[in-house]
């Protein structure tokens, strides 16, 4: 089914069978500073943040230990990917971590049709630049490792995923 064949009123049905499954990051491998953050002591604030107007509180929030998967829609217009942004690209994705790039501009509006995202050059940190931000996977929090899903593809096996992935 795609979103044409919906008629008014009708609302897409995301499927799949592990779709919302939260995955452990012992499993990810990727960068635990985010989930390292989510501390009882920020919990009990968000308990109390709005304690005048229930409507408001932060009552469902907790730590999951790692991440839900989503749905595979619109995918290519999702970047940069990982929990952090650390990952310009659906074609530098699918790369191990250590042939991903270390620095890349984020903040661009183009979108990249061959590679999955945004355009998102290289760059220098430290360097000023005309537009976006120079993100520096070397800095504590903003690691690109982990997600090894189909990073051990052979070369054409990669592109064939990479254009299946486009496509919806």
């Amino acid at each position: 089914m795609t979103l044409a064949d919906l008629t008014e009123g009708e609302r897409y049905v995301f499927e799949g069978e592990r779709l919302g499954e939260v995955v452990p990051n012992a499993t990810l491998g990727v960068d635990p500073a985010r989930l390292d953050s989510y501390t009882e002591t920020l919990r009990r604030y968000q308990l109390t943040l709005f304690d005048d107007d229930e409507r408001y509180r932060f009552r469902h929030f907790r730590n999951t230990d790692g991440y839900a998967t989503q749905p595979l829609d619109g995918l290519w217009l999702r970047a940069p990917y990982l929990h952090n942004g650390s990952v310009p690209t659906l074609h530098d994705l699918l790369l191990p971590p250590e042939a991903r790039p270390t620095a890349f501009v984020r903040g661009l509006d183009v979108l990249d049709g061959d590679k999955g995202g945004f355009v998102a050059p290289e760059c220098t940190p430290g360097e000023p630049l005309d537009e976006g931000f120079c993100f520096d996977t070397r800095l504590p929090g903003n690691g690109n490792q982990g997600h090894g899903y189909g990073t051990g593809l052979a070369a054409g096996e990669r592109a064939a995923l990479l254009d299946y992935l486009l496509t919806f």
